[in-house]
């Protein structure tokens, strides 16, 4: 009894010439898309046809669950054709050795989803029984094609699988059919087991090829990442051991002067002693921020609002403004209360910038300085205003005060507006108390 040969064949045909235009799409045109080839594919196609989006489309990264697909696609098309044979079986009257050949056919298929090699071999099994019995095997030879597709689509060796496929399916078409008329038709048998297998195990090593690239490419990404973090480590640390041993040195033995100073000084020089009180506590307040930068340059964890290092922040203006006026300067100062929504970051940078801005008032400006804070709905803006010394000073400062107060406020999401004019100097720094935006 013959199974429908012309239909299962016309099937199994059509089925594998799908599958090589699926292959032709996704390896002849998909892989010279792929990421890493890219930029050379730049140099011979400057222009986008139709036929190129296509082909980007075939190498994209949504094609990466095409192999699993496929072989779900051929384990449903194998169970179709299983139960197509049942329903033969129960219409075109019972044999039971066309029974036994098909329950041996539908548990090989299932097997084959956890145990590839004992599935696919069931199958074949399957097929010379069928032809021993005086069967048409090609409707289990389609299975058997199903299932060795399958079989090298997720990694089974392609040379055994192959050489298996090729000499059950010549086998059984010669059993079958015999061994004179039918031998064009079991080559053609063997060509189209052929070509199945050798589609499975390409589609299998073109996906693996580009799942091997990506993690290449993932590789040398947290290679090179890895060595900027070290390098930019390297260069913390010796700015920490630079800044620790000169600056560090410096400001300490400074402190030890000014106590010796102070000491010297007499009883009667109030204003003197003050003063050098003062300074001391300037250069104590220096030391502990010291500190602080070299802690940061020295750790690579991030310092957070729970960490026990204090920060300059809004609210300690009223501090900073007295200690400029302990050391002589005239301070006119109204600042307005600390909102509670008040980003760390912009209290820090507000608190920077007026210090900076003192500073330089201080050295190049004559008393008073307004100091002025304002707090609208969304914004904090700061306003420093002095005059100008009359007096020429030979040595001018490096700009780096205004450079560094510029990129606090930009840092901190703001602008900074400077009116340098001839008699006077003015600084507006105007903050959003939300901080800047990531």
């Amino acid at each position: 009894m013959r199974w429908f040969p012309h239909y299962s064949e016309a099937i199994a045909t059509a089925a594998s010439g799908l599958l090589a235009c699926i292959l032709i799409a996704t390896t002849a045109k998909g892989c010279r898309h792929h990421p890493t080839n890219q930029l050379m594919m730049q140099r011979d196609t400057p222009t986008k046809s139709s036929w190129s989006r296509l082909s980007n489309y075939f190498a994209g990264s949504h094609l990466e669950p095409v192999p699993r697909l496929l072989d779900r696609i051929f384990f449903a098309c194998s169970f179709l054709a299983i139960v197509f044979g049942y329903f033969e079986f129960l219409t075109h009257g019972v044999q039971l050795s066309q029974l036994l050949v098909l329950c041996i056919s539908a548990v090989s298929l299932i097997v084959s989803r956890q145990f590839i090699w004992l599935g696919s071999l069931g199958s074949m099994l399957a097929i010379l029984l069928s032809a021993a019995f005086g069967l048409d095997p090609i409707l289990l030879w389609t299975v058997t094609v199903f299932i060795v597709f399958s079989a090298t689509l997720r990694g089974a060796n392609v040379f055994s699988m192959s050489a298996l496929a090729a000499a059950t399916s010549f086998s059984s078409a010669v059993i079958a059919y015999g061994f004179g008329a039918s031998t064009h038709q079991a080559l053609i048998f063997v060509a189209i087991a052929l070509a199945v297998c050798g589609m499975g195990s390409a589609i299998y090593s073109y996906f693996r090829y580009r799942q091997e690239q990506d993690q290449r490419i993932r590789d040398a990404g947290m290679k090179r990442v890895a060595e900027i973090n070290k390098r930019v480590s390297d260069e913390r640390l010796q700015i920490a051991r630079d800044l620790h041993d000169l600056v560090g040195h410096e400001i300490a033995m400074l402190g030890i002067h000014l106590g010796v100073a102070e000491v010297h000084t007499p009883a009667d020089a109030t204003k003197v002693q003050e003063s050098l009180a003062a300074a001391r506590a300037n250069i104590q307040s220096v030391l502990a921020e010291t500190q602080q930068i070299l802690h940061v340059l020295r750790s690579d964890e991030v310092i957070t609002d729970n960490s026990n290092l204090a920060t300059p922040a809004l609210d300690g203006l009223p501090h900073l403004i007295s200690t400029v006026q302990t050391a002589g300067l005239k301070v006119n100062d109204r600042l307005a209360l600390v909102p509670p929504n008040l980003n760390p970051e912009v209290s820090t940078a507000a608190y920077r910038i007026v210090q900076e801005a003192l500073t330089n008032a201080q050295r190049h400006g004559v008393d008073p300085v307004d100091v002025c804070t304002e707090v609208t709905a969304e914004f904090l803006v700061i306003t420093i205003h002095n005059k100008k010394s009359a007096t020429q000073h030979i040595q001018e400062g490096s700009g780096l005060g205004l450079v560094g107060m510029k990129e606090r406020t930009e840092s901190a999401g703001g602008k900074l507006l400077i009116e340098d004019k001839a008699q006077s100097f003015k600084i507006t720094a105007t903050l959003p108390l939300a901080g800047g935006l990531d």
